[in-house]
């Protein structure tokens, strides 16, 4: 199954939030998710907006992300923006693995 797929098939609140490319992010947040050969960010959905209804405390991702590697079947990459200090790398570190 496709993330697209996937993301179809969902219940309620994720179904039909998918979008074609990094549409689903906000302006301010594209340009800092880059990649080499753009056509391989495939779609994206808005993790934190739609997810927010059910648990407004809870700690989620920003983004979804739909990737294809070359040769691969497509991932999902979730993704958190957030400005940090090198002195709190280790902050961003626990977040990731958590």
């Amino acid at each position: 199954m496709t993330f697209k797929q996937a993301v179809e098939a969902a219940q309620n609140p994720v179904i039909g939030v998918y979008f074609q490319g990094k549409q689903a992010m906000e302006s301010k947040h594209r340009g800092l998710v880059m990649c080499e050969e753009p056509p391989r960010l495939a779609g994206s959905i808005d993790l934190d907006a739609v997810l927010r209804q059910q648990g407004p405390n809870d700690h989620r991702r920003d983004y979804g992300l739909d990737y294809k590697p070359a040769n691969v079947g497509g991932q999902a990459i979730r993704v958190e923006i957030f400005s940090a200090a090198t002195r709190e790398v280790s902050k961003a570190q626990k977040i990731s693995e958590g």
